[in-house]
């Protein structure tokens, strides 16, 4: 009988092992939904995403509040580390560093009409 209940209570473990896996996949596939939709609002790169630290609160029931890190560039040259912070799949807020915006090429002057 204890061989059963052990293996019972290993597949509970394993089996919520793999629904936290699983969330905290979904989990940051929204967050880079988000930091991607944001970079081509601002007209940025993005370059990496990656979790910082994530935790179980209570939120009107339980759900997992995570801290993402993702690095973007302004001009392509210099990276900048941003964070957004969601709490199941939805972002509550986001962190931008001050950035550089690049500034467009003036135009060549004019030469007169004798151009050669």
């Amino acid at each position: 009988m204890t061989a059963n209940l052990i293996n019972i209570l290993l597949l509970l473990v394993a089996a919520m092992g793999g629904w936290l896996f699983w969330s905290w996949r979904k989990q940051e596939e929204y967050a880079k939904r988000h930091i991607l939709h944001l970079c081509k609002g601002e007209s940025l790169q993005f370059l990496d995403l990656s979790r910082v630290k994530g935790k179980p609160v209570w939120n009107r029931g339980l759900a997992w509040q995570a801290e993402f890190s993702f690095g973007f560039s302004s001009d392509g040259e210099t990276r900048y580390e941003g964070t957004i912070y969601m709490v199941n799949l939805k972002c509550v807020s986001k962190e931008l560093p001050v950035y550089r915006v690049p500034q467009e090429p003036s135009p060549e002057p004019e030469r007169g009409y004798n151009q050669w």
